[in-house]
């Protein structure tokens, strides 16, 4: 599982959308990012649907924000889960 370091949401298709990459099938997924005071921005159990640097409507400031993966997946037969987290910058 791979999450981008840095995004940048302006619309030119490139680097527009943070979710995570997995060659792995998710069976269980839970996906949220936050911002510095601790407020849930963002939150899904589709691993297809990405964060697009909004929040209720509105564009969210240039900078640094924390994401936190709960998730299970299977590969070639294996079960596993786990927790991920990390920060993500937001480019403008």
């Amino acid at each position: 599982i791979w999450l981008p370091t840095a995004f940048n949401p302006n619309g030119d298709d490139k680097n527009d959308k943070f979710l995570p990459s997995s060659d792995c099938a998710f069976y269980d997924y839970e996906f949220r990012v936050f911002n510095r005071w601790g407020e849930e921005l963002f939150y899904s159990e589709d691993p297809t649907e990405s964060w697009n640097g909004m929040y209720r409507g509105e564009d969210v400031n240039a900078g640094a924000y924390t994401w936190i993966l709960v998730y299970g997946t299977e590969h070639e037969g294996k079960k596993g889960e786990d927790r991920m987290s990390g920060n993500v910058l937001l480019l403008r």
